[in-house]
């Protein structure tokens, strides 16, 4: 087998590898050359740390993160619930190793620095006899070219399985694949599709997720369009290596007056170099008689060089959508607004790639299935974004405590979202909610006391099962008190309401003043009836000395403020007649409650 040596046109690039052929050809040809003069391709624009940077932190966020895949489930009230479903085949080639041959950190980040490069990601699914997934592969994008079949042709699958694919289908035609190349002349490898050594590959074996596309196809390189921005970067920087290495001398031209000989000429150069060059940087050099030296360069800070320097890194961090911050340009940041510019470069950054993840997974990978044990069912794949939007420890300390008490999420939804294992007791797989709280829908009916909602089923019973008095008499006790209490209080109570409506700046020490003597004293009726229910002892100032009549008027004052008490004018009898009837209710909900554990406690109390 014959080899290809390897020819360039300068060595000043020798880091392009023929396992690149684009790299090595533009080289031959003077390609990619930009308005600085500088040769930019996708492997030539990782020299600039800038681009590196971008590279390592986008590919390296988006490989680091884990990958989960979850089954989508339409539960009660048609809402649409996502189960994690950690037993499907695909989750351990999605979160580990995607081949034998690499981690799917490694997979992930690869594909998402060709994103940033060429502007396009491929990954080859490899299946098996069954059309299951078995490995993912990363593809070169500078070796795959989607096209349409003009003429009819036949495609054998990763799986064995020839396919015939019809005039106007894409492909995807690479030099790339799987299997490895034989160097043995007697073996050779088989005869590819083409004279040219390429391979076709179905749409649906390829994973594509393009970057910026005119055509919804394929990809721009990024490279490309903006290779100025990057010559710009390589030339400034190839300036400042070739200055240093000058000793931090600029060009200048040396006057010899006049006519010398060749040999004499170059004798003057080898000179000049060694005075100045090596070792000998920066000494005095002595001219000749005659001999004279005329700077004729610019110097470097009135060509403003270093500003240069410092402009193109915010330039090359536009285009790649990395926050500043990240590649060390920290003059305009500060801690206090480092985690908003964190979920700015999620949100507006790495979350569109992510999408973009998303759906292309979620196309080929993810099909809804018509028959087998999962017909019918709806899977997909997700980023698990949390750790990239962990707050402080203040912070986090808050909302944890937040989504607990509002019933948002688990204690132990909190400890996984933490990284913390679960807690193995009944409490912590509930959800919790303070007991002064109700449904909206309920926030302007006529409540009654608790129990009363059920007299429509107790008035067609006899008597409750243990005997006692008929539930239809107790259900017309709890109404008729709950009204006794209304009528008893509604004076006291609207003339409260008068002096609050007549003030103009509601501020809660003076609510309190106001509204806590009445609701007091309501609760006080309250307990003494309980107290009778439960044949208990009445503890005196139980109710007045809670905190419960603390927080009941603050969420009245948050009331009379939405609602405008202020300007309720003709309004104001209802308003403060909805307002007596829901403090009833709250107020019997905490004395019946205060009275029957203090009940239960003497119970106890006497049995030990």
């Amino acid at each position: 087998m014959g080899l290809i040596s390897e020819t360039r046109t300068s060595l000043e690039n020798p880091q392009t590898p023929l396992s690149f052929p684009s790299e090595w050809l533009l080289d031959i040809f003077n390609g990619g050359r930009t308005d600085s003069g500088i040769r930019v391709s996708e492997m030539v624009a990782l020299q600039v740390t800038t681009i590196w940077a971008c590279c390592e932190i986008k590919g390296g966020a988006i490989g680091a993160l884990d990958r989960k895949v979850y089954e989508k489930i339409v539960g009660d009230g048609n809402r649409m619930t996502r189960r994690i479903a950690h037993e499907h085949d695909y989750w351990d080639l999605l979160e580990n190793q995607p081949n034998p041959e690499m981690s799917a950190f490694t997979l992930f980040k690869t594909l998402q620095v060709h994103r940033m490069l060429w502007g396009n990601g491929y990954a080859e699914i490899q299946r098996d006899s069954s059309g299951r997934m078995i490995a993912l592969w990363p593809r070169n994008p500078a070796r795959i070219r989607p096209k349409r079949v003009v003429g009819q042709m036949k495609i054998t699958t990763s799986d064995g399985i020839p396919v015939t694919v019809k005039p106007g289908q894409m492909v995807y035609l690479t030099t790339e694949g799987m299997e490895t190349e034989s160097l043995d002349p007697e073996s050779p490898t088989p005869e590819p599709y083409s004279a040219r050594g390429e391979r076709a590959i179905l749409p649906e074996d390829m994973l594509h997720m393009p970057g910026l596309a005119l055509d919804g196809r394929v990809g721009q390189s990024t490279i490309q369009l903006a290779r100025n921005a990057v010559g710009l970067a390589l030339a400034t920087e190839k300036f400042g290596g070739k200055f240093f290495g000058n000793g931090a001398k600029g060009y200048g031209i040396f006057k010899i007056p006049g006519m010398i000989s060749v040999e004499d000429f170059e004798m003057f150069k080898r000179e000049v170099q060694e005075a100045w060059g090596g070792e000998n940087a920066n000494r005095p050099m002595v001219l000749q008689a005659g001999e004279d030296y005329v700077a004729t360069s610019t110097k470097p800070n009135e060509g403003q060089f270093i500003e240069t320097r410092e402009h193109q890194v915010i330039e090359l961090a536009r285009i790649f959508t990395t926050p500043p911050h990240m590649l060390g340009v920290v003059e305009k940041t500060s801690r206090a607004n480092t985690e908003q510019i964190g979920q700015e470069f999620l949100t507006f950054s790495l979350g569109p790639d992510l999408k973009c993840f998303e759906h292309e997974f979620k196309r080929k990978l993810f099909p809804r299935p018509s028959v087998g044990r999962n017909a019918g069912k709806v899977f997909g794949m997700f980023f698990d974004t949390r750790v990239l939007t962990m707050p402080s420890a203040n912070d986090l300390r808050s909302f944890a405590q937040a989504m607990i008490q509002w019933g948002v999420m688990e204690p132990n939804d909190v400890r996984e979202w933490m990284g913390m294992n679960p807690l193995n007791c009944a409490g912590a797989n509930a959800t919790w909610m303070q007991i002064n709280m109700a449904p909206v829908d309920q926030l302007f009916e006529t409540p009654a006391l608790p129990g009363a909602a059920a007299d429509s089923e107790e008035d067609d019973s006899e008597g409750d099962a243990g005997g006692g008095k008929p539930a239809k008499v107790k259900a017309s006790r709890k109404r008729l008190l709950a009204a006794r209490l209304c009528r008893a209080y509604s004076r006291l109570f609207r003339d409260a309401f008068g002096r609050v409506a007549a003030r103009s700046n509601l501020d809660l020490a003076a609510f309190r003043l106001i509204f806590q003597p009445v609701l007091a004293s309501i609760g006080e009726e309250l307990e003494r009836h309980a107290a009778q229910m439960f044949s208990a002892d009445l503890s005196p100032d139980a109710l007045s000395s809670s905190s419960f009549l603390a927080g009941y008027t603050e969420t009245m004052l948050h009331r009379a403020r939405n609602e405008k008490w202020v300007n309720a004018n003709g309004n104001a009898d209802a308003i403060s007649q909805r307002e007596l009837v829901r403090a009833v209710r709250a107020l019997a909900v905490e004395a019946y409650r205060n009275v029957a554990t203090a009940a239960a406690k003497e119970e106890t109390e006497v049995e030990s």
